[in-house]
């Protein structure tokens, strides 16, 4: 995306954002609420947040939240989690280090098929570049946990089941073999209600995982499915403000975007901006 786009579509997203704030008092509940990050550096995309305001979320976070790994949110226990979609190398030289000053588990989703490479065509490969096996490795032994983010970030649910049980098996295969140990923490490709189905979910049991995360924006209350969690997305238009709003529940409205109206003005605006 150029930075013309970007920009056009970031203040777009801020003023939504603002009127939601405004209309949605909090309503605080004792469920868990998961954050979806993607890079943390300096990648020219509206995923990425910066450093240093990954630093300031983060020290944030662990003032106001009891922070809990992804196992424990799955399971129903209160408080914030935090994961990393793709596997940036970024999450290794930039994210790492802030997450262990503030002792904040996490987990990182690593699309298998694409480690060390560039997981977008127009990604420069000096910001956009995916983890290699060594750099996988480096992060599982400060207390990072690798989930799976498929072999190849294909929308699962255009695929047939024996394409779907391809990209969860191999990528699970791949991974664990190079950490030695299961992985059996998954994440939806895209991860709207129309990227993956009850036939995913049911694939996912059968090769082992524990859990899966989708992008649909909300927390999850205690007995929720652990292969249908919700996450809330952080992106480059969230400052501290924004980002507080979202933890503290203030723009739960956003889950309006996941109905047919708003994936059909979600698609109309990534279209008029270029995403």
């Amino acid at each position: 995306m150029t930075g013309g786009r970007l920009a056009i579509k970031c203040a777009i997203k801020s003023a939504v954002k603002h009127v939601l704030m405004k209309t949605h008092a909090p309503d605080l509940s004792g469920s868990s609420r998961i954050l979806t990050f993607h890079s943390v550096g300096y990648r020219r995309d509206e995923t990425n947040v910066s450093p240093r305001m990954f630093r300031e979320q983060m020290a944030w976070l662990s003032d106001h939240y009891p922070i809990i790994s992804l196992k424990e949110a799955a399971a129903g226990k209160p408080g914030v989690a935090v994961t990393l979609d793709d596997g940036y190398r970024d999450n290794l030289l930039y994210a790492a280090p802030i997450l262990e000053e503030f002792h904040i588990p996490a987990t990182v989703f690593v699309v298998a098929g694409f480690m060390g490479k560039v997981l977008c065509q127009e990604d420069d490969p000096t910001t956009g570049t995916l983890l290699n096996p060594e750099e996988i490795c480096a992060l599982h032994r400060i207390g990072v946990t690798i989930g799976s983010h498929s072999m190849t970030h294909r929308r699962l649910a255009l695929l047939s089941p024996i394409e779907q049980q391809q990209e969860i098996r191999e990528s699970a295969r791949i991974l664990s073999d190079i950490l030695r140990y299961p992985v059996t923490q998954f994440a939806y490709p895209f991860g709207t209600a129309r990227d993956y189905t009850a036939s995913t979910m049911q694939l996912l049991q059968i090769e082992g995982f524990e859990l899966a995360v989708s992008n649909q924006f909300g927390s999850n209350p205690q007995g929720a499915n652990p292969y249908d969690l919700r996450r809330i997305p952080i992106d480059c238009t969230d400052d501290l403000d924004f980002f507080r709003a979202k933890v503290e529940e203030r723009l739960d409205l956003l889950r309006v975007f996941e109905s047919q109206a708003g994936l059909r003005l979600r698609q109309f605006l990534n279209k008029v901006t270029g995403a």
